[in-house]
């Protein structure tokens, strides 16, 4: 996250949400909340936030937001970068009080207004982002998941298969696989699939990395399929992906 900033904050008190047509963003955007519901589309896919939750949405994902007139208590940051860890779109835990301290020096750093807010709301989000990333997973993932998580890091080059991790492991395949998703909620090969996009979609933004060489390291011998699986995941084609980026640049 050392790239991570923040451009925009914005502490929403009981006025109600405007509308926000469907449209791919060109940030990330974290927002939380903490009295209401917020009403969310996402990739085509509806999210409610209540209070208590946030909703993280990433860049070049596509935003809906429908209109509210509860006058929902929220707050978001909007903020560019590149997050070091995976996160759910819906994070159910969002507020506590070591959150809601953060919030409440957030609101007094823009009413002071500081000329170098910026700077100082940077580092908030990253201890916001880093807590909850650790409120996720403390006491919850099974040593055995994180295992897995560092083999498959240390081998997205690789065609690696459960039978693969499970020799590795000492475990069967099918008990890997039961732990990882109680764990995660998903499938050992989607995790690892993402993992492998996300490298690609950090050696893309760096443009120095030809487009096949980017696909090998991380274990697409064909280009062309590379290509398919990436715009499926993501979206964008990664050279639509790779020119998008250093536009908004």
């Amino acid at each position: 996250m050392n790239d991570l900033q923040v451009f925009y904050y914005r502490h929403n008190r009981k006025k109600g949400a405007n509308f926000m047509p469907d449209e791919a963003i060109s940030f990330n955007e974290l927002t939380v909340v903490l009295d209401g519901q917020l009403e969310y589309v996402i990739n085509g896919k509806k999210f409610f936030v209540n209070a208590g939750e946030g909703i993280l949405i990433k860049k070049f994902q596509h935003r809906q937001r429908e209109k509210d007139d509860k006058n929902s208590d929220y707050v978001s940051f909007n903020f560019t970068g590149e997050l070091d860890f995976s996160l759910p779109t819906l994070i159910k835990n969002a507020v506590a009080r070591e959150t809601l301290l953060l919030i409440d020096f957030c609101d007094l750093t823009l009413k002071n207004g500081f000329h170098e807010e910026k700077e100082i709301l940077t580092p908030i989000l990253k201890a916001y982002l880093t807590f909850i990333e650790k409120t996720l997973t403390a006491g919850k993932e099974h040593p055995l998941t994180a295992s897995i998580k560092k083999y498959i890091r240390d081998n997205l080059k690789e065609k690696i298969s459960l039978e693969d991790i499970a020799k590795n492991t000492f475990y069967s395949a099918i008990y890997l696989e039961k732990v990882f998703k109680n764990d995660t909620g998903r499938s050992i090969i989607d995790y690892h699939l993402e993992e492998r996009i996300n490298k690609a979609k950090r050696l893309l933004i760096e443009g120095s990395t030809s487009l096949t060489e980017i696909a090998e390291s991380v274990g697409f011998i064909d280009y062309n399929y590379f290509s398919r699986v990436f715009k499926k995941r993501v979206g964008f084609t990664p050279s639509h992906y790779r020119k998008s980026y250093l536009k908004k640049l």
